[in-house]
């Protein structure tokens, strides 16, 4: 049975769907992107960034090593934490991801870790992100280097 001779309107439907299918697939939307940079390592010190990623930016970084390193991870407030200033200086709400890694002389990998944004970063929006090394902290008194990784997702 032919579906088109059944019903007239069916063909200029189908004709409407695919069209209006390939507009969505051709649009430009909010896409997910990474950039990072690399800056000094300055326990204690406010150290501008200054790292965008779709209008989000990652102003400064400041390094708190208060308490030490604690052998308990659970303990949030003790050991090393990073403290990040981000600003949404574009026109659209984005989420967002930090990772933050640490290097020493050599420049190999001596710390790691991560932490996310639950929700939209609205335009003109700004806050303060802690990343917390939990895990992998023993060397980080020996840090000279800081990578900032910043992943913008698509807004929910």
């Amino acid at each position: 049975m032919n579906l088109f001779a059944a019903a007239p309107f069916s063909r200029a439907l189908v004709v409407a769907l695919v069209t209006a299918g390939a507009l969505c697939l051709a649009s430009p939307g909010a896409r997910a992107d990474t950039d990072s940079k690399k800056v000094r390592f300055d326990a204690g010190e406010t150290v501008p960034v200054k790292l965008t990623v779709q209008g989000i930016e990652v102003g400064t970084l400041r390094f708190s090593l208060e308490g030490g390193l604690k052998l308990n991870p659970f303990k949030s407030g003790k050991g090393p934490q990073a403290f990040l200033t981000v600003k949404n200086t574009g026109a659209t709400a984005f989420d967002f991801g930090i990772a933050v890694v640490l290097y020493d002389e050599k420049g190999a990998v001596i710390a790691a870790s991560e932490s996310n944004h639950l929700g939209d970063l609205d335009p003109g929006e700004e806050g303060e992100i802690e990343v917390m090394f939990r895990y992998v902290k023993r060397k980080v008194y020996a840090a000279k280097t800081v990578e900032v990784i910043l992943e913008t997702l698509p807004p929910s």
